[in-house]
């Protein structure tokens, strides 16, 4: 996006009805790759979403969405149990070799 950032993102199901919002990503830095959008359906209630199971992302009146596939998987996530994204991961992520790269 072009301010840099996913948070407040819509989740839209197939039907384009709204079920959250982005307020987050899980990234494994080894792999350097997003696995997991954090979304929050209600003041309290998040969910993960796996990467692989947003199959559209498209603009309606300039606002973004995000498509899950037909019965997505949305996971219990507690954002308590995840430690945030430090200087070490980012270190990590730029000079770690990726397994998927890996010679």
């Amino acid at each position: 996006m072009p301010g840099g950032t996913l948070n407040g993102l819509e989740l839209c199901n197939s039907e384009h009805e709204s079920v959250g919002t982005v307020d987050g990503v899980l990234i494994d830095a080894p792999e350097r790759q997003v696995r997991y959008f954090v979304v929050k359906l209600r003041l309290s209630d998040h969910v993960l979403l796996p990467v692989d199971e947003i199959v559209h992302v498209h603009s309606e009146a300039d606002v973004p969405h995000l498509e899950a596939a037909p019965g997505a998987r949305l996971l219990e996530f507690d954002p308590q149990t995840v430690r945030p994204f430090s200087a070490d991961d980012a270190v990590t992520s730029i000079f770690a070799r990726s397994t998927s790269n890996a010679a």
